[in-house]
């Protein structure tokens, strides 16, 4: 077993216990962060994950190590909702969050052609998110690529660097690998549909 999946494991045994030890979260105003959905030939299958609360992230420019520090650790303090029922609106297909608080939702497709986003909403509530739809079945090809050290520069390869990185700085300070913008832009131009790991 990889010392990375040891540390997660024991990581998540202690995020499990240290939410065990705090009330539970509010769960009438659920906060919907919808990812990028995608089609089958007979389905539309949408990701996300639903939280109690938004997160607190500063936008601004330039700000201190601590500052980027602070954001970063509010990453991790998450108050995931377990059990949420998600409805996509006009389909009436259902799904329930994990206890992670992540879902995926799949609707049946029918013939009519792929629409750009559903929106969808947690039962009970009024609030209507849209998911974004990506069809793959038309495109060319397909990129599958890493961010790390490919578009963006983060030292990866080297594990303190790495998390120095991306615990002091923020998306305003992150480096672009210029040729990869051109490359990834070309074939966006050629029609092709992108996979990122993050």
């Amino acid at each position: 077993m990889s010392w990375k999946l040891i540390l997660a494991r024991a990581f998540h045994k202690v995020e499990r216990g240290f939410d065990r030890s705090r009330r539970a979260p509010a769960r009438d105003n659920p906060v919907i962060d919808c990812y990028g959905g995608y089609a089958t030939r007979n389905h539309i299958i949408l990701r996300g994950r639903v939280l109690a609360k938004a997160r607190a992230i500063s936008g601004d420019l330039p700000q201190s190590k601590w500052r980027n520090f602070r954001d970063f650790l509010s990453l991790f303090y998450t108050e995931e909702l377990i059990g949420i029922e998600i409805v996509a609106d006009h389909y009436g297909e259902r799904t329930v969050t994990d206890e992670e608080g992540f879902f995926v939702l799949m609707v049946k497709r029918d013939n009519a052609a792929l629409p750009p986003a559903i929106n969808i909403h947690a039962a009970g509530s009024d609030v209507t998110h849209q998911a974004p739809v990506y069809g793959l079945s038309d495109a060319p090809f397909g990129v599958i690529s890493d961010i790390d050290d490919t578009i963006l520069r983060t030292g990866a390869y080297l594990l303190i660097k790495n998390l120095w990185v991306s615990a002091t700085g923020n998306v305003h300070e992150r480096e672009v690998f210029p040729d990869a913008v051109g490359l990834l832009q070309q074939f966006a131009t050629q029609g092709a549909r992108f996979f990122c790991a993050i």
